[in-house]
């Protein structure tokens, strides 16, 4: 059964594989790595912690130490992962100590306890385990200070695990707000700018004079160049209108696939058209390959269209 965090980081990443996030975010491979390495690790280190939660914890010490040393380390490794989540989305990290205190207080935990207590803060301390006092729930530690005092404190484990998912909830739940208000603009800024306007001509008269240059004639069909030229300047229009969007088509698969398929259209039937060197059957086939393409386009485009309005 799915638990909520990873729920919420399914909900990320739906939002962030929509082009409208993933068109700009994909453009830096350093980015897009960080962010989805980072996703992936909140859910792995989740299982990590759940699997702590629902085991009996060891009777022997050696588990004990076991199961202490990984849930500290899972809880600091996410952390560590929506911090670079949220820097790779938003070129910051999360200032845990000024902004989210509980998960703060549990990374110092982490510290003081597995991460560097034979030399925590450069020498000033030096931390212990105490090893009898080991159990699921708490545990508890001693930390001698280089001015000879000595300090207890006591660990709450269960604390630490209910503190660490409600932070997290919380980080990713923002995040989510924050994609949705940048998704938001991106549609309210492109909802006038209806990419369907570029349809309004018959195409089909169009494409009627198109057919003029497979005619048995010698003679170049004007008609049929300024067909031509009339479907290239509607393919390029839509093409520089959606890379003044998305910066590329990238993340769109099915429209880059369209646009390969008319380019190559257009050259072979353009080359036709100034040499009449081919066979005009296989010429009359590529006209209509090429209708049939931009029918295509024309149904992403009102779909692009649909998806702009707010």
């Amino acid at each position: 059964m799915a638990s909520d965090i990873d729920e919420l980081v399914t909900s990320i990443h739906d939002r962030i594989d929509d082009p409208i996030k993933q068109s700009r975010l994909i453009e830096n491979t350093e980015k897009w790595n960080r962010l989805c390495s980072s996703l992936d690790v909140i859910g792995d280190t989740q299982y990590a912690i759940e699997f702590y939660e629902n085991t009996d914890f060891p009777e022997k010490i050696g588990g004990k130490y076991l199961f202490i040393y990984g849930l500290l380390q899972a809880f600091y490794v996410q952390q560590d992962a929506v911090s670079n989540m949220h820097k790779a989305l938003y070129d910051e990290k999360i200032k845990f100590k000024e902004d989210y205190k509980k998960i703060f207080s549990i990374r110092q935990l982490r510290d003081d306890a597995v991460g560097h207590p034979t030399d925590r803060d450069y020498g000033k301390s030096f931390i212990f385990i105490s090893r009898h006092s080991l159990t699921k729930d708490k545990f508890e530690i001693m930390i001698t200070y280089q001015n000879g005092i000595d300090e207890f404190k006591s660990a709450d484990v269960t604390e630490s695990i209910n503190n660490q998912k409600e932070g997290i909830e919380i980080i990713l739940k923002e995040t989510i707000k924050k994609l949705d208000n940048d998704i938001k603009e991106f549609k309210e800024k492109y909802s006038m700018k209806k990419l369907q306007k570029y349809f309004e001509n018959d195409i089909g008269y169009i494409f009627g004079n198109l057919y003029e240059m497979t005619y048995e004639t010698d003679k170049k069909s004007p008609m049929a160049g300024t067909s031509l030229k009339i479907i290239t300047e509607l393919v390029n229009n839509i093409r520089k209108d959606l890379l003044d969007r998305y910066g590329s088509f990238r993340s769109m698969n099915e429209m880059q696939f369209c646009y390969e398929e008319i380019d190559y259209l257009i050259d072979f039937i353009t080359a036709f058209y100034q040499c009449k060197k081919c066979d005009k059957i296989l010429i009359r086939f590529l006209i209509e390959c090429l209708k049939t393409r931009l029918d295509n386009l024309e149904e992403m485009c009102k779909a692009e269209d649909d998806k702009m309005s707010v």
